[in-house]
């Protein structure tokens, strides 16, 4: 029996738990040195409220002091130097999560290929792979949680994308909103505003959907013709088929004649122009 993929992870990029939990003592050990240091500058002052001279004249009282202080820069120390561990192991966790995302749309088209004769083992496979994703992609959003402003947009994409396979639509909504909050490239906002679109068709609401897609087709106003041409028709192919699957039919059809209108902006003998042509022309628009 063929078993389904399984998540990889190389303990050896990350901190070990030992070395967490080392780090987790130490600092509770400082702190409790700290507040020792405290207790003792308020018996040493009460004491010198007692003797002759002032408290701040007191050698031990001034020892102590001198120790609290060098105590609280430590200990910040450690605190930061202990954030910054973990920062640097959740930024290698969400590494390798993303890359096993990345991974799985490819081993299930390989999958389905190799058991087109086997819908049963076919769709069996298909099942595993799908709960990888969804656990996997849920541990990545977990993940840029904790690290919000060390995340890449192009990171919340890919995340987003994966929560969307398994239709997981409302996290997938909560990235991609929180990821146009970055300053990006066009590529990835385009994509973003496309992912965006397409989850909010899934989720029954076209209006919005609309609206994320016709922002993604104004996120090349400065950039190169060919460009532009490019990347709006491939939205205006995506939304088609939108429309499409909500039996907006004449919409439908609208939007596969302005993708069709967009390749032939292209250059018919360069590799974009010749991409595009093909995708527009492998359109096939069933509305009902």
């Amino acid at each position: 029996m063929t078993e389904g993929p399984t998540s990889r992870n190389d303990s050896s990029e990350t901190p070990s738990v030992d070395d967490t939990s080392s780090s987790a003592h130490s600092l509770a050990e400082l702190r409790q040195q700290l507040s020792a240091l405290r207790l003792e500058v308020d018996e040493l002052r009460l004491e010198s409220s007692k003797a002759d001279a002032p408290w701040y004249r007191q050698a031990p009282v001034l020892i102590s002091i001198i120790a609290l202080l060098l105590s609280t820069v430590t200990s910040l120390y450690a605190i930061n130097l202990t954030d910054k561990q973990s920062d640097v192991a959740s930024r290698a966790e969400l590494g390798q999560l993303i890359q096993r995302l990345t991974a799985l749309p490819k081993e299930n088209t390989d999958l389905t290929a190799k058991y087109a004769n086997d819908p049963g083992r076919s769709a069996y496979l298909g099942g595993l792979i799908n709960e990888e994703n969804l656990v996997l992609a849920q541990q990545a959003a977990d993940v840029i949680g904790r690290i919000p402003d060390q995340a890449s947009a192009t990171e919340y994409l890919t995340v987003a994308n994966a929560l969307e396979r398994s239709e997981n639509y409302s996290r997938s909504l909560e990235l991609v909103d929180d990821a146009l909050q970055i300053d990006t490239d066009p590529t990835t906002r385009e994509g973003l505003l496309r992912l965006k679109g397409q989850v909010l068709f899934k989720r029954g609401d076209a209006t919005l959907g609309r609206a994320a897609l016709n922002e993604a087709l104004g996120v090349w106003p400065s950039q190169p013709a060919w460009q532009q041409a490019r990347g709006n028709a491939f939205t205006e192919l995506l939304w088609s088929g939108l429309e499409a699957r909500a039996g907006q039919c004449q919409e439908a059809e609208t939007h596969l004649s302005r993708a069709q209108a967009q390749a032939k902006r292209l250059d018919p003998d360069s590799a974009i122009g010749i991409q595009v042509a093909r995708s527009v022309d492998a359109a096939n628009i069933r509305c009902k």
